[in-house]
């Protein structure tokens, strides 16, 4: 499986991150980078899924397009991911607090 985390292209070739319009590095391209690798991986299984459902790769289309959203659910406590987790669970607790 492809893990983009330790791709050297990812790190911004020196491990610093890449560099945004203020020319300082950052690693917030990474991580948008990582987003839409998952995004274009999960979407691409799932369009291949849809085209292949009346035919007998349909489940075999089905195991892999699932391992791929299952992958994404397992990695996200390691990476960026889990501050939408994060976040929602703040607001949530802010409106509670608010509501009292």
């Amino acid at each position: 499986m492809l893990l983009c985390t330790h791709q050297r292209i990812l790190y911004g070739g020196h491990g610093e991150g890449c560099n945004i319009t203020e020319e300082r590095f950052s690693n917030q391209r990474r991580y948008f980078h990582q987003l839409t690798m998952w995004g274009f991986l999960i979407s691409l299984t799932g369009m291949l899924l849809l085209a292949l459902r009346d035919t007998a790769a349909m489940g075999i289309m089905l195991a892999v397009h699932l391992g791929f959203v299952l992958a994404l659910f397992i990695s996200m406590p390691y990476s960026k991911f889990v501050h939408a987790v994060y976040r929602f669970a703040a607001l949530l607790r802010f409106a509670a607090e608010k509501g009292d």
